[in-house]
């Protein structure tokens, strides 16, 4: 087989994949996420169930694939944000509130918390590698520095960091609280109890 063909090959397969992310958050808006089959996405995306299956194994694959394309999207601009010379502390507390009050703001993600779809979460691998390399390729830099001025406790490693950070940002969008709902609150949540989990605060933060 010619590298020309395997190209186009390839370049279909890209589209066809496309078509299918397409198709499962069309039927994510009009069924809901709890009520969205294979069968449905085939349909939308004006597929044969064969050519899905090549593609996703099982709605929960497809799931896992549309929520990191929207997690890669608050990753890019999160990478864009100013990062010179602020502490671990402070970018923790900040990209909390970031993701917290951008998360609604896209198509799939906020369907997860909705009223019946609860069960959804626990489906997606939230501690996968996926995940958390998005966390550590942002924190690392951070991460090293408060770990050589001794700040982070003892035995807490960054891949762990991350996860509890994910854990904690979805349990606050899963069960929203009353005294933690506004900026000023949560960022008093985050700071009393998540950091202190984490690192090591003085008197001074």
């Amino acid at each position: 087989m010619t590298e020309v063909k395997i190209d186009r090959r390839k370049m279909r397969s890209q589209v066809t994949r496309q078509k299918i992310i397409t198709a499962t958050i069309e039927c994510y808006q009009q069924l809901g996420v709890e009520n969205t089959f294979m069968e449905d996405v085939a349909n939308q995306a004006g597929i044969g169930r064969a050519t899905l299956y090549r593609h996703f194994k099982n709605q929960d694959e497809i799931l896992t694939e549309v929520v990191l394309l929207e997690m890669t999207q608050l990753h890019e601009k999160l990478q864009l944000k100013p990062k010179h010379k602020e502490e671990l502390s402070s970018y923790i507390a900040e990209n909390c509130l970031y993701i917290l009050r951008e998360t609604p703001k896209k198509t799939v993600t906020p369907l997860l918390f909705q009223p019946g779809a609860s069960s959804i979460i626990s489906r997606l691998s939230m501690s996968s590698d996926h995940f958390i390399h998005f966390g550590s390729e942002l924190m690392q830099p951070f991460y090293d520095q408060a770990k050589k001025q001794g700040l982070i406790r003892k035995g807490v490693s960054l891949a762990q960091i991350v996860e509890w950070i994910t854990r904690f940002v979805i349990s606050l969008m899963a069960n929203p609280s009353h005294q933690f709902k506004t900026k000023k609150q949560q960022k008093q949540m985050i700071n009393n109890f998540l950091l202190p989990s984490i690192m090591i605060i003085t008197e001074e933060d």
